[in-house]
């Protein structure tokens, strides 16, 4: 997208070497990772999770409103938080994992106790799937945007998509995790 609408800006030139801005989406989402699990021991990963959808789907409802208008700086700002958002939502969603597979197992917390080592492994394979689910998202993301760029003429349609999915990601979170009458030991 930056190349596309902000082609002066796709990269930054140091003295006579050029370096793509595209880094910096992945560099703050993997830097605020760390802070999603802290803050999902603290305040609760589904709370912090749902937040973390939130803060996304605003942050794009922002770009589509501004895109057409809106200079490379707060383009890249509002992409910045996204990526920040996402990177939060992705380590208090990890953090939860592995409790809910040790709520199965009959073990209050995954993180503070050794629980049974069925749970321990059924979490462990579960990180690996959601981990390479997650990574086809690398490939799926740019795809989806493309796609609305080539048959809508702009990347609104593709990204008031992930708006709707991130709706239905937060209200499932929401159901399972949060709901009454659900356990208490995501710490939520």
């Amino acid at each position: 997208m930056i190349a596309d609408q902000y082609p002066h800006f796709s990269a930054l030139h140091i003295g006579t070497a050029s370096v793509s801005l595209a880094f910096l989406g992945a560099l703050v989402g993997s830097l605020s990772r760390p802070y999603g699990g802290r803050l999902a021991d603290r305040f609760g990963g589904a709370k912090i999770t749902i937040g973390a959808f939130a803060v996304m789907a605003l942050v794009v409802v922002t770009v589509v409103a501004v895109l057409p208008s809106a200079s490379f700086w707060v383009f890249l700002a509002l992409f910045l938080v996204l990526f920040a958002a996402s990177g939060i939502g992705n380590g208090s969603t990890y953090r939860m994992i592995p409790t809910v597979f040790a709520w199965r197992g009959g073990t209050a917390d995954a993180h503070r106790s050794a629980g049974d080592i069925g749970s321990q492994r059924k979490a462990a394979a579960a990180l690996g799937i959601i981990s390479a689910i997650g990574a086809y998202g690398g490939f799926v993301i740019p795809q989806a945007l493309g796609l609305s760029k080539t048959a809508t003429g702009s990347y609104q349609a593709g990204l008031l998509c992930f708006v709707g999915a991130y709706v239905i990601m937060a209200a499932i979170t929401y159901g399972v995790y949060l709901r009454s009458g659900r356990r208490s030991g995501l710490v939520i």
